[in-house]
């Protein structure tokens, strides 16, 4: 079985990217595939803070939603990726 990941970078849930996302995540799955979707918006999600603990550990010292995905990169078969374009 495929895996794909899935990164949805729009800011509105019913807006254009968002419905060609769920298009996408629907034709994967009738085809079988196992699909990981990740919402950029979240508010689970946190930048960056610059203090280079990645550089000498792996992963980042922030905990936040998108700790799982660092794993599932390694396994996907592949990786779609929905931005706005404004």
């Amino acid at each position: 079985m495929k895996t794909i990941l899935v990164f949805s970078g729009s800011p509105g849930e019913n807006g254009h990217t968002a419905r060609l996302i769920d298009e996408a995540v629907k034709g994967a799955r009738s085809a079988g595939a196992e699909v990981r979707l990740y919402d950029l918006n979240s508010e689970g999600i946190r930048g960056r803070q610059g203090c280079f603990y990645c550089r000498s550990h792996e992963g980042r010292l922030t905990k936040d939603y998108l700790q799982p995905m660092y794993g599932h990169l390694k396994l996907a078969d592949d990786i779609v990726f929905s931005s706005p374009i404004y």
